[in-house]
């Protein structure tokens, strides 16, 4: 020691060294205030996320308080407590190939995720544990004071208490490698306060089996059965796991190569719902619409607030006609995730309205197809209301329709719009509007397509000569 400290005090490299060190304490520490004071801080988008952990945990915890979501269950649920305000700071941004990905599975407190998803009781005997595994150990402390064993007892249940600290704002319980070094460190500071411990301090209690021959044998097939069915399905689930990120990341390389390995990942661990929802996409992109289909659908049953599999269910759904449930998805959608309600959504929900038979509902599709604003929406507002006797509000969206439309860019759904605009002018008694119309499809006609659409071109000049005869 003495030794280093003159090598800093006397030479370059040791003052070299000590600035180094000294400024990258420095920086550690003004890391360390940024982080505190960022602690009152909502705006900071990692202060905001603890708070939608807890409060979609307490949401959890009330709906379900003493027995809980279920082992696992925190990812299945947790997007169906989140709140609009929450998604509109977390909304799925990611590629749909990984939008699953942002589906947090652990609720960033340990605790919290106990009490999710074992409920009240379990959360209970959690907490009762490490009472009274505190209260043993510094009995424990002070009946080994000055023995080597008491530093080792110290240093082991330091390292436990730091990490049960830190599981209140992570999830170091949770994750295999964290996970089983500390309860494997758990179980030595047990095992070494039963040597520490005084007389009564802790109690072990058992019962001896003495079964004869044949039973031994049974017990131990029986041992070795578990043990084969436990390797067994522990490889099958790393295996599939291995094929589900193998053919995530080469799907972009070679897409008949990961629809292989991830449809081989479905049938190994058929239960993720994210193996189900990839699968579906990667049959989209093929043109197998009936796979996608049914991989949605599975994926919808394993992760029912999972919202992205109805946004593609509910265009099959209309597709073959079955309305109500295509509406059905929409609306769970809609419910789940408010912020991601596109302009293809309302379009659709106000295709659906027009389909709708059983009651009126062509005001509810006007507001939707209106809000959606695309051409298309907007020509199947038109022509239903037409359709439907609202001549009025048909001319309404016309001058919007028009304004969507261009020769440059579309010529055949250009000519289309003016010759349905001068159409439903003339039959309204607007003679002005029809001429002009009509004359701009003779014009545009001769501009961009001269010598084409004769039979258009026919009727547009009949009706501008007939206007202009009943001018005269």
């Amino acid at each position: 020691v003495l030794l280093a400290g003159a090598a800093a005090i006397f030479t370059e490299s040791g003052k070299s060294v000590s600035a180094a060190a000294l400024g990258a304490s420095r920086e550690r520490i003004e890391r360390w205030k940024s982080r505190f004071a960022n602690l009152t801080n909502f705006e900071n988008i990692d202060v905001y996320s603890r708070v939608v952990f807890l409060e979609t945990s307490a949401a959890m915890i009330a709906d379900d308080p003493l027995l809980g979501k279920g082992i696992g269950q925190f990812a299945v649920y947790f997007p169906g407590y989140k709140t609009p305000k929450h998604w509109d700071r977390f909304p799925l941004m990611k590629a749909p190939i990984i939008r699953w990905s942002e589906i947090s599975p652990f609720a960033h407190n340990d605790y919290l995720q106990v009490f999710v998803e074992l409920g009240a009781f379990a959360f209970a005997a959690f907490l009762l544990f490490w009472v009274l595994l505190a209260w043993l150990v510094l009995k424990s402390l002070r009946r080994s004071a000055g023995d080597p064993r008491f530093f080792l007892l110290l240093g082991m249940s330091a390292g436990i208490a730091g990490t049960l600290f830190n599981a209140l704002f992570t999830f170091p319980l949770e994750t295999v490698t964290s996970g089983l070094f500390f309860w494997t460190m758990t179980g030595l500071v047990l095992a070494l306060c039963g040597r520490l411990a005084p007389e009564g301090g802790l109690r072990e209690s058992g019962r001896v089996i003495s079964p004869g021959a044949a039973g031994r044998a049974a017990l131990i097939l029986a041992a070795a059965l578990l043990l084969a069915a436990c390797l067994w399905g522990s490889a099958r689930l790393l295996r599939a796991q291995y094929l589900f990120f193998d053919g995530l990341k080469n799907h972009a390389l070679d897409l008949d190569y990961s629809i292989r390995r991830i449809s081989r990942a479905a049938g190994l661990n058929p239960y993720h719902f994210e193996f189900h929802y990839v699968q579906g996409l990667l049959d989209q992109y093929t043109g197998d619409e009936a796979g996608a289909r049914v991989s949605f659908e599975k994926a919808a049953r394993m992760s029912p607030y999972f919202p992205e599999p109805y946004r593609y269910l509910s265009s099959y759904y209309f597709q073959d006609g079955d309305y109500r449930r295509a509406e059905a998805c929409l609306r769970k959608y809609e419910k789940i995730y408010p912020y991601g309600v596109t302009t293809a959504l309302d379009h659709l929900l106000g295709l659906i309205c027009l389909q709708d038979t059983s009651r009126d509902r062509l005001s509810e599709a006007d507001s939707l197809l209106c809000r959606a604003g695309n051409f298309q929406a907007l020509l199947s507002l038109a022509q239903a209301s037409y359709a439907r006797g609202r001549l009025s509000r048909a001319l309404e969206l016309m001058p919007r329709l028009a304004d969507l439309t261009s020769p440059d860019h579309d010529l055949q759904r250009h000519l289309g719009v003016l010759d349905f605009y001068g159409s439903l002018a003339l039959e309204a008694g607007d003679t002005a509007t029809a001429r002009k119309q009509f004359s701009a499809v003779l014009s545009t006609i001769d501009q961009y397509a001269p010598g084409g659409h004769p039979e258009l071109k026919r009727r547009a000049e009949g009706i501008v000569e007939e206007l202009d005869e009943r001018g005269k």
